[in-house]
């Protein structure tokens, strides 16, 4: 053996080692090695040497005295390039401190994809080091790493489709928090088989109104360990996102549970369990459904909207309203007064115990709803305006990339849009409407003379253009799109929402200090009219009569 060291340092030696006494490590994470990209490591050693030494630990055996902890690619090129020794660093490791070394140099590699990652943050993981530690070793953050590791939980369907490209990294990441049969679901949202794939605020979005359930609109408490002994209290359940403040680091919308079905068992108990205290107190205790019918997988026994009337305030009531149990919809769980006796005064006969429409209180509820609508889609146009003033203002602008693809990408993002939200855009960007019109040249010359960067971030805004006004009050308003992009753009919503919401009050005040016009007094025509006729004498009326008769009996001589 030829060993001559060096350098000798606190944290080993720094040696030239024979290749003779050098067993390579069986626990290396790296499986396969490039080809070409060996030939060229292979004719850089010939030429120059190993620049950088690997790392080894004692390990005596009957063939070798050293194991390879990090470098075996560099220990194999300079074996095919004919070279006697390697320069290397010795160091007394065991064999945890020797794994751990090995996957930490394993994830420094540049070529090292999304999965491979995840599969060397997870042997960490397995051998009981914290995520905190492991971002802490490799230079990350721990939401970063708590991402990575959660690819390992993507169904084979998914892992495929990220390899082939199909999949992007971002929407892998957020499907692989859901459950197998919920990522079957969401993968196909992510790759449609026509159209364009959503973005990922869009598929986040979609994601969390299909299997997110909000714990603070939970019918029952999320403290009480008694609706289901096995899962106990949800502030104590680590199936939500607020247990896992790394992996959902970007929710926003509040502590959310992420298992249905657990969600579902206590919400069948709290039920049994109203239902039982209300039996206390009437005979019949009914479940109803916000559905005009009832439905497929609901409790039997369960009544549509067409089977009984609401009957609490603002409601109509009536001595025949009993409770029953909502089992469905907003009001899930809740105890609600209705009718059911179809031949009820208050509620029979095709009558509805809903406030009538023009009564006070509803047209007091339609004002205000729409005061709220014009309000909201007020703050939005405005939102999207400043969005667009903070995108023409940037001087940032990025020449890697070819000026008529990024125009190609502007103009097909506004192909892709609603004729509906064709007016909004319009509006918003100052543009005459007909321009937004299909593959329309004026919109494509408008967009190559903002800029190239300033084209692309504008072309963003008609992926949430229809979010960008209010459309009525019974689909869902979530903005939540617009204010991202917003953010990115250094956008202040709140400003914004501040500052519509005082002009809305100055000009209540303004039209409450206005005084009341006194309304003209009618003229009275009609009765002028008929003091004329109780002027006529009893003679005259007679001659009026007798003339009328001779006419209707002429009328009905000639139609005879």
């Amino acid at each position: 053996m030829t060993t001559t060291t060096a350098t000798t340092t606190t944290t080993g030696t720094y040696e030239q080692v024979n290749l003779g006494v050098i067993a390579i490590s069986s626990t290396n994470p790296r499986k396969s090695f490039d080809d070409a990209g060996m030939q060229e490591l292979i004719a850089s050693v010939r030429a120059s040497g190993v620049q950088q030494p690997i790392l080894l630990r004692p390990r005596q055996t009957s063939q070798s005295e050293f194991e390879i902890v990090c470098g075996e690619r560099r220990f194999r090129a300079a074996f095919a390039a004919g070279l006697e020794t390697i320069p290397a660093i010795v160091r007394e490791l065991d064999d945890d401190d020797a794994y751990q070394a090995q996957i930490i140099e394993n994830l420094q590699r540049e070529d090292l994809g999304p999965r491979e990652e995840a599969e060397s943050y997870g042997r960490l993981a397995r051998a009981g080091v914290a995520v905190i530690d492991i971002a802490s070793k490799v230079g990350k953050s721990g939401a970063y790493v708590a991402h990575r590791l959660q690819l390992l939980k993507l169904i084979a369907k998914g892992n495929k489709a990220l390899a082939d490209g199909k999949l992007q990294l971002g929407h892998a990441i957020e499907i692989s928090k859901l459950n197998p049969k919920e990522q079957e679901e969401a993968l196909g949202w992510a790759m449609p088989s026509w159209g364009s794939p959503p973005s990922l605020p869009q598929l986040k979005e979609r994601i969390r109104g299909a299997f997110r359930l909000d714990l603070s609109k939970a019918p029952f408490s999320i403290k009480d360990a008694n609706l289901s002994p096995e899962a106990g209290a949800c502030v104590d359940c680590a199936k939500r996102t607020g247990a896992d403040s790394l992996l959902f680091s970007d929710v926003k919308e509040g502590d959310c549970c992420l298992d249905a079905k657990c969600y579902g068992v206590k919400v069948q108990t709290v039920i049994h369990v109203r239902v039982e205290e209300l039996k206390k107190t009437q005979k019949n205790v009914p479940l109803l459904s916000e559905t005009y019918q009832a439905q497929k997988g609901q409790p039997a026994g369960t009544i549509g909207s067409k089977d009984y009337e609401l009957a609490s305030k603002p409601y109509r009531t009536c001595e025949a309203a009993i409770f029953g149990i909502m089992v469905d919809g907003t009001r899930i769980g809740q105890k609600t007064k209705v009718c059911l006796d179809k031949k009820c005064e208050a509620h029979g006969g095709g009558s509805s115990g809903r406030i009538e429409y023009d009564s006070p209180q509803a047209k007091a509820a339609r004002a205000k709803e729409a005061s709220k609508l014009k309000r909201d889609g007020e703050i939005r146009l405005r939102t999207a305006s400043s969005i667009v003033t903070a995108v023409l203002s940037s001087k940032l602008l990025n020449d890697d990339i070819n000026v008529d693809d990024a125009i190609d990408l502007a103009d097909y993002a506004f192909n892709r849009m609603d004729h509906a939200q064709d007016g909004r855009l319009a509006k918003v960007l100052g543009w005459d409407k007909k321009v937004m019109g299909y593959r329309s040249k004026d919109r494509r010359d408008m967009l190559s003379g903002m800029g190239m960067r300033q084209a692309i971030s504008v072309a963003v805004l008609a992926t949430v253009a229809s979010d960008l006004t209010v459309q009525h009050s019974y689909g869902p308003s979530r903005p939540n799109l617009l204010n991202e992009l917003a953010a990115r753009h250094g956008v202040d919503v709140g400003t914004i929402t501040s500052n519509v919401d005082a002009e809305i009050r100055a000009k209540a005040e303004k039209k409450a200090g206005k005084p009341k016009v006194k309304a003209k007094a009618p003229v009275a025509k009609s009765v002028a009219k008929k003091s004329a006729v109780k002027k006529l004498s009893a003679e005259g009326r007679k001659k009026i009569a007798a003339a009328m008769k001779k006419r209707w009996a002429a009328r009905k001589k000639a139609s005879g």
